[in-house]
């Protein structure tokens, strides 16, 4: 599975884009007939949209209380995935309604979105998720113009072509996936050789090109959010334990690159193997790169260290050992802040007592947790992290599909500077195929994470603002 996971200028706030919902539910999309959705108000031309789309469902304060609706019944259609290849019965993918001149919706005004995931295999519960959170977001902005069509794109290459080839043929007007880097490689192929654009759940930016980007979190935002945060705070010396994966070179080049910004150094960074046994010495140098005098007590206010703060570019139990090494070594931690990137989203890491007090970037985590909630009351189980991209996704797809415009999915409405609200705040799309994401910095407390600075409500430079959806 992908690993999951800037200081940005603020304006006042104005009023955000109002979107009607529904609040139909849906238990599984395999096999399902077609359902039935009421009709979103018209949006008009993108052009007179000025801020930043809310993606996210609004709630209401008795909504948890409330059993889930029950879903409606048929109308803008959900096409099944194909079977498994064991199945006897051949597999018939419906043709698409004729497309109207200049246009890639339907005659009858329906449009076809491919949903690349794998739905068979080892990660087939993985794909089944982000399809259960992406009928979550049909439901709600009650698109009926819109005809999600899932098919399996595995995790290699050839299955993400030819799932893409299947949903292009099937007459797709835009592909969401898939999740891992080889299939988004082979799915972009397609993409490309169709002119239909894609949106991946990777957060792997080698797979992004234009017109193929990716949503997955990437240490990017991440680290250049922390950075300057932390350097507001007078701190300027930087040091960082990383893995030694491709996740922990794209770490390092961007705390590299975003230092002149801050007017800031790093001064040491160490690389681990992703193995417990292998963590010691990686850490002992790092506390030999703070400079402390040999004898020094700890608590010794005459020396000062070499850096204010230590980025640990790690996640999970690995991360707490690491943590617990911190004090082993005498890293002084009352003066030197532990930093952390997207991978500290995970509640456990609070039950390691070293890394109360530190901080991360990450998206706020209200909004999350609305979601998972209900996705949990819908399909009674907690979903995966990146779920939230999918159903993002998906409202994005039904929100540019309610337009007027003949292509809603054209690169420039897609790459609009002011970007989307979704589920995990604010992110744009950017025309080389990544994206950018407004993040929170979050402190950790012994019983969760406490967010000491929102996440802003607007990128930079584009004279607009959005609020939260209420």
């Amino acid at each position: 599975m992908p690993r999951t996971e800037r200081n940005i200028t603020r304006h006042a706030p104005m009023a955000r884009v109002q979107l009607a919902v529904a609040a139909a539910l849906i238990g599984t999309l395999t096999g399902c007939a077609e359902v039935k959705l009421p009709r979103m108000p018209n949006l008009g031309n993108l052009g007179d949209i000025l801020r930043p789309i809310t993606l996210s469902r609004p709630s209401k304060p008795d909504e948890a209380a409330k059993p889930a609706p029950t879903p409606p019944q048929a109308n803008a259609a959900i096409i099944a995935p194909a079977p498994a290849v064991e199945t006897p019965a051949p597999v018939v993918i419906p043709a698409p309604p004729p497309v109207a001149p200049g246009s890639l919706r339907g005659e009858d005004g329906t449009i076809r979105i491919g949903f690349l995931v794998p739905l068979t295999g080892p990660q087939a519960e993985l794909g089944q998720a982000m399809l259960n959170a992406a009928s979550l977001a049909l439901f709600d902005f009650a698109n009926p113009r819109i005809i999600l069509v899932p098919r399996d794109a595995g995790d290699s290459l050839e299955q993400g072509r030819d799932a893409a080839q299947t949903a292009v043929s099937s007459g797709a007007s835009l592909l969401v996936g898939p999740v891992f880097a080889r299939a988004v490689t082979g799915a972009a192929e397609v993409a490309h050789a169709g002119k239909v654009n894609m949106i991946a759940f990777s957060s792997d930016r080698s797979v992004a090109t234009p017109g193929a980007w990716i949503i997955g979190f990437t240490p990017d935002d991440d680290i250049r959010r922390i950075v300057e945060f932390a350097s507001s705070k007078g701190m300027h010396q930087f040091a960082a334990l990383v893995p030694d994966s491709a996740y922990g070179v794209r770490v390092k080049e961007s705390l590299k690159s975003a230092m002149p910004e801050v007017q800031g150094e790093v001064t040491a960074i160490e690389t681990f193997a992703e193995q417990p046994s292998q963590l010691s010495e990686p850490m002992r140098r790092i506390a030999l790169a703070q400079g402390r005098p040999p004898g020094a007590a700890s608590g010794d206010q005459s020396w000062t260290p070499r850096f204010q703060a230590v980025v640990m570019a790690e996640g999970g139990s690995l991360l707490t050992s690491l943590a617990a090494l911190l004090p082993y070594h005498e890293v002084d931690t009352q003066r030197i802040k532990v930093l952390g990137t997207g991978l500290w989203d995970d509640a456990r890491i609070a039950r390691e007592p070293t890394l109360t007090n530190g901080w991360f970037a990450a998206a706020e985590p209200q909004a999350r947790r609305e979601f998972s909630d209900r996705y949990a009351r819908t399909f009674g189980k907690v979903p995966p992290r990146i779920a939230t991209l999918a159903y993002d996704a998906i409202a994005l797809a039904s929100v540019l599909g309610q337009t007027d415009v003949p292509d809603p999915y054209a690169s420039e409405h897609l790459t609009q500077p002011q970007g989307f609200v979704g589920i995990d705040g604010i992110f744009r799309l950017r025309p080389d195929g990544t994206s950018e994401r407004g993040l929170a910095i979050l402190e950790v407390q012994r019983d969760g994470f406490r967010v000491i600075d929102p996440a802003p409500a607007a990128f930079p430079n584009t004279g607009v603002n959005s609020t939260p959806a209420m």
